[in-house]
């Protein structure tokens, strides 16, 4: 059955042009991008925090690709999930495969099967990039020295997984493309981080106001910049807390979330009318 389901999201898949496309974007500029990082570093001069050579070596190839590519997923490859639940509703194609004999937890199940392999292939891709760029680029490569990575290519699997379910989370909710999409990049970019921070200044300063779902889900594969005490300092001025989640703090806490996206995603699904 799960061979069956996922050769029906495949064939859904290679018949959209839009997927296509966004999943052609994402694969030539995930790692196309991080090279116009040298630039900007170079720029900077002496007030860089690190030599701008440093970006593609190991290990910091995969902190910094998987920060790079992890917000790519979120404003490229999110829109997967949406167009695709979305689309199927409005052009009653959902209510065909119901009527065709397919229940409403397979057709449930396919959507979660069908990220979860999206999510491996983009890690894996993820993965090969920075393995390649940081093998020709690192003096005197090892392969001990590439893969002390603190376990990389999970945690941005676990991102991407995160990041998409959120997705589909805003799609089974809100049916209709344009507006699911407006909702979860509004959420994701600006109303979450603003909230966050206009508590912190003007409520309670407490680390709690880290642990929302998409701040979880980003601190798996963060901004290394973010790393840089004096870049911190200059950006948020003194903070009583660190900036970002502990590996296990993201960890658990994304788990947490996108368990409960996965089960109210379903009980809505369930009970809606198709």
């Amino acid at each position: 059955m799960i061979k069956k389901l996922l050769h029906i999201e495949f064939l859904k898949f290679k018949k959209n042009k839009l997927v296509l496309f966004l999943l052609g974007i994402y694969a030539v500029f995930s790692p196309m991008i991080i090279f116009s990082g040298k630039q900007i570093f170079q720029d900077v001069g002496d007030d860089a925090p690190f030599a701008p050579e440093a970006i593609f070596e190991f290990t910091s190839i995969w902190v910094f690709q998987g920060y790079i590519s992890s917000w790519l997923v979120c404003v490229l490859l999110a829109f997967i999930p949406i167009v695709l639940i979305t689309s199927e509703t409005r052009y009653r194609t959902l209510r065909q495969s119901i009527i065709n004999g397919m229940t409403r937890t397979q057709y449930y199940q396919s959507k979660i099967l069908s990220i979860l392999v999206l999510s491996l292939v983009v890690a894996l891709y993820y993965w090969i990039t920075c393995f390649l760029i940081g093998w020709f680029n690192t003096p005197r490569p090892t392969i001990a020295k590439a893969l002390n990575n603190n376990y990389a290519f999970l945690r941005f699997f676990l991102s991407t997984f995160g990041h998409l379910i959120m997705a589909m989370f805003v799609a089974f909710f809100i049916r209709r493309s344009g507006l699911a999409l407006f909702v979860f990049l509004i959420y994701t970019l600006l109303f979450e981080l603003g909230a966050r921070w206009l508590f912190y200044f003007q409520v309670f300063q407490t680390k709690a106001t880290l642990f929302t779902p998409m701040n979880s889900i980003e601190d798996l594969v963060p901004n290394p910049l973010m790393m840089f005490a004096n870049v911190v300092k200059d950006v948020f001025g003194e903070l009583k807390f660190e900036v970002l989640l502990t590996t296990s703090q993201a960890v658990i806490s994304s788990l947490i979330y996108i368990d409960l996206a996965i089960y109210f995603s379903y009980r809505v699904f369930i009970k809606r009318d198709i």
